[in-house]
């Protein structure tokens, strides 16, 4: 629950908004939403972004609360109001390099830039989001980094909780900063040309994982024992790769989705009823396996297959 401020955000913060407005192209990316449009026309030190007018509204896709509010309703006071996030998905024309003056946002969680054409000045992935240190959100999906990697600054973000860089382009080798992010609970990596395999130890300190997609990245190899630390996960995809090993036995109490379809895997279906309780969906057409499916699967009452 966001809060209405009725002062002054920090004037770094308007300095920021301001240099993201003039770089990415502003002018015609915040026309007929909801909310004000954006406004500098008055000093930085005389504009209110977060500072309803008379009926209520306040800067489209920003959000503001008090810096030590707790989802109470407080109204933010004179020196403690901040941004705390921006959510520019879908705005189609927005473009261009992200100003390293995002920085001055201290207190951002939450930033969208999904469906937008988004780069730093090498053309990937912005590499200045790894110091926004604050964020728990970070949705980047359906922007083209031109076969680029994650870059490792972004093993800063140890607060991120949900991070959705589907449809990227990212390619190369499986992205290693990802290990870093322990915070994580939803990673959606999907629909990218990795064409590689996954460490084996990539996932062990990930333990707060509930959803992990990963479908059609040409993944190849076999599958990390590592997924076997991910004991939170309630959904993992991994359709539409080359994954090319046995499976082992799941130990995921909690997981109520498994999507294998269209990979290479060998052998036959592996799993214990005990051990994957919650499943109601197995997805695992066009694969290798053989055999029988075990007859304790039957005890999963909830269970299509």
């Amino acid at each position: 629950q966001w809060v209405i401020c009725l002062q002054q955000v920090p004037v770094s913060e308007v300095i920021a908004l301001r240099k993201i407005y003039e770089d990415m192209n502003g002018a015609e990316w915040l026309q007929n939403e909801e909310g004000l449009p954006w406004n500098f026309s008055l000093s930085d030190a005389d504009t209110h972004p977060c500072r309803p007018d008379e009926t209520g509204s306040i800067w489209q896709r920003v959000l503001c609360t008090n810096r030590t509010d707790t989802g109470g309703g407080t109204v933010c006071s004179a020196d403690n109001c901040t941004i705390v996030a921006l959510d520019f998905h879908e705005l189609n024309d927005l473009q261009g390099v992200v100003p390293n003056e995002i920085v001055y946002l201290e207190s951002l969680r939450s930033l969208l830039f999904g469906y937008n054409v988004l780069a730093d000045i090498d053309g990937g992935m912005p590499a200045i989001f790894g110091n926004l240190t604050t964020l728990t959100r970070l949705d980047l999906f359906n922007n083209d980094f031109n076969g680029h990697h994650i870059p490792e600054e972004y093993s800063k973000l140890v607060a991120l909780e949900a991070f959705e860089v589907h449809e990227c382009n990212i390619s190369g080798q499986f992205p290693s900063v990802l290990a870093s992010l322990e915070a994580l609970k939803d990673l959606r990596l999907t629909d990218n040309p990795l064409c590689a395999s996954i460490p084996d130890n990539i996932f062990e300190k990930l333990t707060d994982l509930t959803r992990l997609e990963m479908w059609d990245c040409s993944i190849t190899g076999s599958l990390p024992t590592s997924l076997q630390s991910l004991r939170k996960l309630e959904l993992l995809d991994l359709e539409y790769n080359q994954f090319n090993s046995s499976l082992y036995d799941f130990d995921m109490p909690l997981l109520h989705k498994l999507a294998l379809n269209k990979n290479l895997f060998t052998g036959s279906f592996p799993f214990i009823a005990g051990n994957l309780k919650s499943l109601e969906i197995i997805e695992c057409s066009s694969t290798s396996m053989s055999g029988s499916l075990p007859a304790a699967i039957s005890r999963l009452a909830s269970l299509e297959i």
